[in-house]
């Protein structure tokens, strides 16, 4: 058993010859790789471009959301400043809320 383990070893690795049906399939075969390859490399670079544009669409997405927010969140201010300056006069007051919406209300 051994000695035919060793036989196998020495033998030289067996390619086909020029201008054989075994040669023609390799060929074959190659090129089916090289294509599936390229292919492969070509869908991996699209999906890492689509990757890309949806994570810029998303950060507008979030700027735009926070540029939202902070434009209702003036709004609210404003409307609480004159509405505060109707009912006290003229003193500038500080407010804080607690994320509740409740408010401290002092005199600054």
């Amino acid at each position: 058993m051994i000695f035919c383990i060793f036989r196998e070893r020495d033998a030289k690795p067996r390619f086909a010859e020029l201008n054989t049906i075994e040669h023609t399939v390799g060929l074959k075969w190659k090129e089916l790789e090289l294509q599936e390859k390229q292919l492969l490399e070509e869908v991996k670079k699209r999906m890492q471009y689509a990757t890309d544009q949806v994570q810029v669409e998303i950060d507008q997405m979030y700027l735009e959301h926070q540029s939202q927010v902070l434009r209702e969140g003036r709004i609210i201010d404003q409307f609480f400043e004159q509405h505060m300056s109707r009912i006290v006069g003229c003193e500038t007051y500080v407010y804080y809320f607690d994320g509740r919406f409740n408010c401290q209300i002092g005199i600054q």
